[in-house]
């Protein structure tokens, strides 16, 4: 045990920084310095508190379960904005997406910089569940009274009609996107358009003809 005229020891004013330990030789003629330094340990949490994906809380999130299916509004064309709720503060995290469809990975980084946890959500877009339609055009003029949740029509014709106009539906959404069956009823009869959306159920447009009386 050396006495104080030997060893001067300066403690650090907190954890993380060195404390010096200075030993002096005995006729006083040279001495040695030591550093000590205390930290605490490190904490190897890497699990987050949630996920979150265009700023709205994931669904069903538990930490274990590293696997998610995702669907996303249809029509999504990028990577929506993902981020971590973290478990702990001191917790880092990365993410990156492929694009959509396809696969975000997001790595979250515990306070020790070591134990990691990986986390991978399936992008996927969401199917089109819009049945209507943008317009009908009667001989290629827009159908007056149209309104795209409106389905029943009557469409006044000039006397001297014989033949039935010819009705065009018009879709606000790529081709294939919905399935649209025109039956011509003729011009006593109803013509019915069908659209059926991809992701929804169908809506059927009905329009029957009025022949203008003589005055």
């Amino acid at each position: 045990r050396l006495t104080d005229s030997e060893c001067q020891i300066v403690y650090a004013s907190e954890l993380d920084k060195p404390s010096t330990i200075t030993i002096y030789a005995e006729d006083g003629s040279s001495s040695s310095t030591y550093q000590v330094t205390f930290a605490a340990k490190k904490s190897d949490n890497a699990n987050p508190a949630g996920i979150t994906i265009d700023g709205e809380a994931l669904t069903g999130f538990v930490a274990y379960n590293q696997n998610y299916d995702i669907d996303l509004p249809y029509g999504t064309k990028q990577c929506p904005q993902i981020d971590v709720i973290k478990g702990e503060e001191e917790q880092t995290y990365t993410v990156n997406c492929t694009g959509v469809p396809g696969v975000a990975t997001i790595v979250v980084t515990a306070a020790d910089g070591t134990t990691k946890k990986t986390y991978t959500l399936n992008l996927s877009v969401g199917k089109l569940m819009d049945n209507t339609l943008a317009d009908i055009l009667v001989n290629g003029v827009s159908l007056t009274g149209f309104a795209p949740t409106k389905t029943k029509y009557k469409v006044e014709l000039p006397l001297g009609t014989t033949a039935a106009p010819t009705i065009t539906p018009v879709s606000a959404y790529p081709e294939g996107e919905q399935t649209i069956t025109v039956v011509d009823g003729g011009l006593d009869g109803t013509t019915t358009i069908t659209v059926t959306p991809q992701g929804g159920t169908p809506r059927t447009y009905s329009i029957s003809y009025i022949i203008t009386e003589s005055s």
